[in-house]
């Protein structure tokens, strides 16, 4: 009998039976009028790899509520190992309510009629070809393969194995994870075919990230919920971290971290030659004096060797590059000395070339140092130095060779290191439009520029208003027309997500639906965003799907018509308006909305005797949506708001940030929280 598929709460346990449904629209939202218009012709494909090839056997998995297959581990195994283990076990059980048996790999071969599934690499994978596949799948790529009657799940890392087991639970009993607190998996499996598994399944991108902290513990180790969205980089990852003092502690940076290097209030006493006019920021040049140029990046070589060999490959594997990126403002130097930054801004087509330049020769320096037989313990394969393309250093330095009609360096120094590669924040883009609209041209045309200079390109992109992060951000516009397929061709390396500010629970304004957007897109780029939206909405919302996504899509056609057409709000990150004016919002819609979402709520109280839990676990994820537009109300309409509204709004909110877990959520980049704020101005 075919298993029921279930929405399961990880935190609750609740069990509900389920049914997911799936369509394809193609296509993305019209600007002005937010009705689906056709594919613009412009859409890319990348060849990535997910081949789930998994055919019926005529032997069983699962039969009569049993199984004779055991769960073979290696005798010794890493911590990420383990959690593959873990999550084998525990899924398995979800589906079948069988508890799978584990042994260790001692003493064990495999034959044609033995029942193992094999996790990572054990002595059984002696009989597949993981040791030429291992580098093919990369770090998080993974394998599910099918050999005589035992099945191996296995990765290009302890990581691919672990994402490989989601691989194997989607295509086995239809698994999903959607949230922290909501997955879906078939239940009351009580036979399944053993299949013939001939997968891979490799992320497009290698390395995928984001800022929600939902994906971190408090000890800042990754949680369930990352791990289960296959989505744990951080923005700095695998940057190494450069410490202000030699032995310091808490001192380290791995990113915006140009005066860890140097700190000022270290050097700049006896070296202020390597610090910008206005003291804001390095000088790359040093003012054009030789002699302390060459004493700044003998220092700033320094400090990456210190930390080479603070942070062993042995201990920390994922420290693969470091980054000397400047600080977040804009202040540069504009030093006019012989051999200064503006002299070789003008040389080197902007004070972009200036910070290659100075990479160019750091690199070197460090490469020779690991070349050093008395290095060797410390040297790292494919180590690599980033700067930001950021602010005034996001515009690459090229120029267009009218021979070639290709871009090329603007002078032969700026040329990069095959081991120097850019951390492009793309902060000339406007996300609330089309990847492909006129208004994203620049940005599209820089990302083609910088491919002329390096293949190390990660992407640093902003789906968010960081003055207004309660306020709904039409950011939607940005993932449709192969948005994502484009940027892979170009660069597949890094793709990390600047979204709401981070929250303890969960966030409002649609901004949950963003991260699981960005990580399957991040994955696998063709994946299709309109089947990828209604799952979302079925899995979170259940019965009250249909009722949430009317609301989406009315409160993505308002954004489009009213904010971005009609009072032309446009702009990304902090450079976007402030929202906080009662012409921009109706106050009839808005109430419209919240009394909408209240009733998606009712719609699910039959719910409430068949089962509390997922009638609870729905309901809160549908009140997490109405804190924005109760917040949007009370900010832009509080004088027109009645005594007993605003003592229903206060107390709304108190009960909801215990319920839903908003202690953390944030109003603004670097404001108060939300608590501490509303309380303010309501009693103000």
């Amino acid at each position: 009998m075919k298993g029921l598929k279930k929405l399961v709460s990880v935190l609750l346990g609740a069990v509900t039976l389920f049914s997911a449904a799936s369509c394809n629209f193609g296509g993305s939202m019209d600007s002005s009028s937010g009705e689906v218009v056709a594919d613009m012709g412009m859409r890319e494909t990348y060849q990535g790899t997910h081949d789930y090839t998994a055919t019926d056997t005529e032997e069983y998995l699962v039969k009569n509520g049993r199984t004779d297959y055991k769960l073979v581990v290696p005798a010794q195994t890493s911590e990420i190992l383990e959690r593959a283990k873990a999550e084998f076990i525990t899924l398995f059980r979800e589906a079948t309510g069988i508890k799978m048996t584990v042994v260790t790999d001692e003493g064990l071969e495999h034959n044609a009629t033995n029942k193992y599934i094999s996790l990572g690499e054990t002595r059984l994978t002696a009989a597949t070809d993981i040791a030429t596949e291992k580098a093919k799948l990369t770090r998080d790529g993974g394998r599910v393969l099918t050999k005589d009657k035992t099945v191996f799940i296995y990765g290009g890392s302890d990581y691919g194995t672990l994402f490989a087991v989601y691989t194997f639970m989607s295509i086995t009993f239809n698994y999903e994870c959607y949230f922290a607190d909501c997955i879906e998996i078939d239940t009351r499996v009580k036979e399944k075919a053993l299949k013939n598994y001939q997968v891979t399944d490799i992320p497009d991108f290698k390395h995928r990230g984001a800022n929600n902290t939902l994906l971190r513990n408090e000890d800042g180790s990754i949680s369930d919920y990352g791990y289960r969205m296959r989505y744990m980089d951080g923005r700095a990852f695998d940057f190494i971290p450069i410490h202000k003092t030699y032995n310091g502690v808490n001192d380290g940076r791995a990113s915006t971290n140009s005066l860890a290097y140097l700190p000022i209030e270290i050097y700049e006493e006896e070296h202020p030659l390597c610090y910008s006019d206005n003291g804001d920021e390095l000088c790359f040049t040093a003012h054009g004096d030789e002699v302390e140029f060459e004493w700044m990046l003998q220092e700033c070589t320094n400090k990456i060797t210190y930390s080479l060999q603070r942070y062993t490959p042995e201990e920390y594997p994922l420290y693969n590059a470091a980054s000397i990126t400047q600080q977040d403002h804009s202040g540069y130097c504009g030093c006019k000395e012989a051999g200064g930054c503006a002299e070789l801004s003008l040389k080197y087509g902007g004070i972009v070339g200036v910070y290659i330049a100075f990479c160019n020769k750091l690199a070197e320096r460090v490469q020779d140092w690991m070349a050093q037989e008395e290095n060797a313990a410390y040297a790292r394969e494919d180590f690599r130095i980033f700067f930001f393309g950021y602010q005034y250093t996001v515009e690459a330095p090229v120029k267009l060779d009218r021979n070639t009609g290709e871009y090329v360096p603007y002078h032969e120094d700026v040329t990069m290191r095959d081991d120097v590669g850019v951390y492009l924040a793309m902060t000339n883009f406007d996300y609330q439009y089309s990847f492909w609209d006129d208004r994203n041209k620049q940005g599209r045309d820089n990302i083609e520029k910088w491919c002329a200079l390096t293949d190390n390109i990660y992407y640093w992109l902003y789906s968010c208003n960081f003055r207004n992060m309660m306020f709904p951000f039409e950011s939607f516009n940005f993932y449709y027309d192969g948005a994502m397929s484009w940027l892979a061709n170009r660069s597949n390396v890094h793709y990390f997500s600047q979204t709401q500010e981070p929250t303890k629970g969960t966030m409002t304004a649609w901004n949950n639906l963003k991260h699981y957007l960005d990580a399957k897109l991040a994955w696998d780029t063709s994946l299709n965003v309109e089947t990828l939206v209604k799952n979302f909405f079925d899995a979170m919302y259940g019965q009250a799907s249909e009722e949430m996504q009317d609301i989406f899509y009315s409160h993505r056609a308002y954004m489009n018509a009213v904010i971005l057409e009609q009072y032309g709000l446009t702009g990304t990150g902090d450079s976007r308006p402030t929202l906080e004016k009662p012409e921009y919002w109706s106050f009839l819609q808005l109430e419209q909305w919240i009394k909408d979402l209240d009733a998606a709520k009712e719609s699910l109280s039959h719910l409430k005797a068949v089962d509390p839990k997922i009638y609870e676990l729905n309901c809160k994820h549908i009140e997490a949506e109405a804190i924005s537009n109760i917040y949007l109300t009370f900010i832009c309409y509080k004088s027109d708001l009645t005594s007993a509204k605003k003592k229903e709004y206060k107390e709304r909110l108190l009960y909801d940030i215990e319920w839903i877990g908003l202690q953390n959520m944030r109003i603004g980049h670097s404001s108060d929280d939300l608590f501490v704020t509303w309380v303010e101005r309501i009693e103000a």
